[in-house]
């Protein structure tokens, strides 16, 4: 949902809403779609250079100018907001700009308190496949195909904490013990957590939960004993997790660290 900025006009164009400046249509128009199924990658829209920025709800989105054309995109959980404005008067390229920006930027949807997805960057040689709110990477070598890192979605800690979360992990294998135990306090972004290695006839796995807070943020490899790289990926992926964005707050976001998000 969208205020209309002040001096604009604003219509209902069948699902869209559509914004028009002082002076009228013939200086141009901002569409508004606030609800888009799917996450698009941001490459397929336009190849960039994408500005990154948070709402002032914590969500993520981002912005780009392109000649007369300026486009925003608020991420959701299954799908994205998009504000399009096409200026059609060069005295206005500012106005239209800015005001794509400011409308993104006060793009609210109510969605609180919840699970999210958050931002990490890629493994190198590594695969994304979409599970839901999950993913799970594999490595592109043909001969690693049984090694897997599950990347959780981030999960409010008043709900469930790191502890009772490992607990859960524990809970789908009965037969599973722990055979080490660790604290995790090497996050590049301010984020300690437990590392935990769990041993059963499904073999070895690591889970490292993260938490600040108000989120914990899991992730598990699994993968044979041989492939004494997986850890270290695991590890490398969890160091460079960033927080969920605070409301109203900004964070400094990589357009290429959100790109795994979509399919």
């Amino acid at each position: 949902m969208i205020a209309t900025p002040i001096g604009w006009t604003r219509r209902h164009v069948g699902t869209s809403v559509a914004l028009f400046p002082p002076g009228g249509a013939e200086r141009g128009v901002i569409r508004y779609d606030e609800r888009i199924h799917g996450l698009v990658p941001l490459s397929q829209l336009h190849p960039g250079p994408w500005e990154a920025f948070t709402t002032d709800e914590g969500e993520h989105a981002a912005a780009i100018t392109v000649g007369d054309q300026d486009l925003a995109i608020v991420f959701l959980d299954e799908g994205h907001a998009r504000i399009h404005g096409t200026c059609l008067h060069d005295d206005d390229r500012v106005l239209f700009a800015t005001t794509v920006r400011e409308l993104a930027r006060g793009d609210t949807h109510f969605l609180g308190e919840r699970r999210r997805r958050y931002e990490h960057d890629a493994p190198t040689g590594w695969q994304r496949r979409a599970r839901g709110m999950h993913a799970e990477w594999t490595p592109i070598e043909a001969a690693r195909a049984s090694t897997v890192i599950s990347v959780w979605a981030a999960l409010p800690c008043r709900r469930v904490s790191a502890g009772r979360f490992v607990d859960l992990v524990l809970a789908e294998d009965p037969h599973a013990h722990v055979c080490e135990q660790r604290r995790f306090t090497r996050s590049m972004h301010a984020l300690d957590g437990r590392e935990v290695v769990l041993e059963s006839e499904r073999g070895r796995r690591t889970v490292v939960v993260l938490e600040d807070d108000r989120y914990i943020y899991p992730m598990r490899v699994e993968a044979p004993a041989a492939d004494l790289d997986a850890v270290a990926v695991l590890e490398g992926l969890a160091r460079s997790v960033r927080r969920v964005p605070r409301p109203r707050g900004v964070t400094i976001a990589r357009i290429d660290s959100l790109a795994h998000w979509s399919e």
